[in-house]
């Protein structure tokens, strides 16, 4: 229930503290080395393993630290990803070494041991909860934007516990890509998941130069780790507020079709989108008619806001219900 990004801000600042207690710790027993006595540290460094490992690992740590600053990771991901991995199961395997003399390595087990439940809960949930590899397919929505969609059919939704605003990691299977994970948040229609996927760098930018432009469908294998996230509880409210924009509009959409299912409590229900142009609109255009004919069905009141930031005439939607306003 711990958001992602939660997650991450955790995980960089324990690392940031872990490295910076234990290079201090590492640096203090090396002045005391060089200062107490010539060759000290040479003697040391060449006749205790302990003394090795401690620098072996303070240099993965900062080096686990420099590889993790944003500008560059993020040009390079994959290459981040598996020398992340690899530095860290060195440091785990150096910390043991460092304290194997000294008895201390209790902690060393609990987190080698969390590591490990953690890789075979996921591979529990990619097997069990969503079936392993599936067949899906992925078509271009918007060349322009570098928008495109992956659609898994017929999920059972039963094992696969779908609820609004919820990601999911998808693998791709692929000779490139089968090791790798990316957190999408996902997009229920009837029986299928949708994944909407802006192209950036990686994994989506190679998905969608290997998609036809004309938007033709073609034949995936995909797989879901999940489904994780925190699902706010906005049918216990009697006035809500959907915002969002871009191409993040699945979680705010499933939760605006889950008010229209359930409106005991719901009075006033407002969805307000902003977008660049009026293509973005016409992207999700299955997703919005099915949504006004659940409303129009059950009669209820929603007021619906489009703001287009960047309009051009050309594009057409005139499709669009009357009920929502265009600004």
């Amino acid at each position: 229930g711990l958001p992602y990004s939660s997650m991450i801000f955790f995980h960089k600042w324990v690392a940031r503290t872990m490295t910076f207690y234990g290079v201090l710790h590492g640096t203090l027993w090396c002045l005391y080395a060089f200062l107490e006595k010539a060759g000290l540290f040479r003697f040391y460094f060449e006749n205790f393993s302990y003394w090795r490992w401690g620098i072996y690992i303070s240099g993965a740590a900062v080096a686990l630290l420099i590889q993790s600053i944003y500008c560059i990771k993020s040009r390079h991901y994959e290459i981040f990803l598996i020398l992340h991995i690899s530095l860290a199961l060195f440091f785990l395997v150096g910390c043991y070494y460092h304290c194997e003399e000294l008895g201390w390595t209790g902690w060393i087990f609990l987190s080698s041991g969390l590591w490990v439940i953690d890789r075979i809960l996921r591979f529990w949930n990619i097997c069990y909860k969503f079936g392993g590899y599936r067949h899906a397919h992925a078509s271009i929505m918007s060349n322009e934007n570098k928008i495109f969609k992956i659609t898994i059919p017929n999920v059972d939704f039963e094992k696969f516990e779908f609820f609004p605003g919820c990601f999911a990691y998808l693998y791709v299977k692929g000779r490139k890509w089968f090791w790798q994970s990316h957190p999408f948040t996902l997009l229920k229609h009837g029986s299928d998941i949708e994944i909407v996927i802006k192209a950036k760098e990686g994994l989506t930018k190679n998905l969608f130069e290997l998609l036809p432009t004309d938007g033709t469908r073609i034949p995936i294998r995909v797989a879901l780790e999940g489904p994780y996230g925190h699902e706010a509880p906005v049918t216990d409210y009697s006035d809500v507020l959907l915002l969002t924009s871009g191409t993040g509009i699945p979680g705010p959409i499933s939760y605006l079709e889950k008010v229209i299912e359930q409106q005991e409590k719901v009075r006033k229900l407002h969805f307000v989108w902003i977008v660049p142009n009026e293509d973005f609109v016409n992207l999700m255009k299955e997703n919005i008619s099915d949504i006004f004919q659940k409303v129009s069905m059950r009669g209820m009141s929603v007021n619906i806001d489009f703001f287009v930031t960047r309009p051009r005439d050309v594009i057409d939607i005139s499709w669009l219900p009357s009920e929502i306003h265009v600004h």
